[in-house]
């Protein structure tokens, strides 16, 4: 992530250069500093357990590709690729649904 963004207080554009820092234990807050003002920006924080729901939807969204081979060779039907991609993305849905209040709520711990 390099891109160019513009300075919501000094109004200067600058380049976004995320830093990780690790609190407590298992604790990783990734952020970046506007150049200008100085202004600290947290654009996430996870824990342990976030971090892992976040590989189960990585997981579940290579499992689509999967499946899109899989159709495309001719080893299932339409019908069986659109079901099981619909289960696929309610999986992501439910995760993500758990996932989201879990880190809003350690970066206000961290804000």
């Amino acid at each position: 992530m390099n891109k160019e963004v513009t300075c919501d207080r000094c109004n200067e554009p600058f380049k976004i250069k995320p830093k990780t820092k690790t609190h407590k234990v298992s604790v990783k807050e990734t952020y970046f500093h506007r150049p200008h003002c100085k202004e600290k920006y947290i654009a996430y924080v996870t824990d342990h357990e976030c971090r892992k729901l976040q590989r189960e939807i990585k997981q579940l969204r290579k499992s689509v590709h999967v499946l899109a081979q899989e159709f495309t060779a001719g080893g299932i039907t339409e019908k069986e690729y659109l079901d099981k991609v619909k289960d696929i993305q309610q999986e992501i849905k439910n995760i993500q649904s758990i996932l989201k209040p879990k880190m809003e709520k350690l970066k206000e711990a961290l804000a």
